[in-house]
């Protein structure tokens, strides 16, 4: 049963992170960085609170948050902080990047694809730096090379012509 509902609870959790881009024809106006804030306080607190009440009352997370010690939920927030300050400055390297290229231009299109590959690449050799893949499966690691090496080849190659 609790399968079901963690998966009823992603669903809508889903649904909402895509709904924040449906009203896309009246804020078509706006900079991308007023998007992404208000696309932020929604799917990113908002929704996940309100998701968190789904699954439990209001004294069951006060329960699971004093479960652990004030250290730890501080570790862990030093780390959401991070975590999340790296994620923007992704956008704002993507947005000077784009600045040298022409409007409309092919690269301005795979900009996106060129980052979003580089943070697979990344993501995953700083989780093998970190150990993150110790006691994975043999099988696994070699589906993680051959991925990250078409990721590469992929960034690499269609440069070349």
């Amino acid at each position: 049963m609790n399968t079901i509902f963690g998966l009823l609870i992603i669903s809508i959790g889903s649904m909402g992170q895509s709904s924040s881009y449906v009203p896309i024809n009246k804020i078509k106006d706006w900079s991308w960085e007023n998007f992404w804030l208000i696309q932020g306080i929604f799917a990113w607190l908002l929704f996940p609170l309100l998701g968190a009440f789904m699954a439990n009352n209001f004294s069951g997370l006060l329960q699971i948050y004093t479960a652990n010690s004030s250290a730890t939920l501080q570790s862990i927030g030093y780390g959401v902080f991070l975590a999340g300050l790296l994620w923007y400055s992704q956008f704002f390297g993507l947005g000077m990047g784009q600045s040298f290229f022409e409007p409309g231009s092919v690269m301005m299109a795979f900009s996106w694809s060129i980052l979003m590959s580089l943070n697979v690449v990344f993501s995953n050799v700083w989780g093998i730096i970190l150990k993150e893949w110790k006691g994975a499966g043999e099988k696994a690691i070699y589906f993680l090379a051959i991925g990250m090496a078409v990721l590469i080849f992929s960034l690499i190659v269609p440069n070349l012509f």
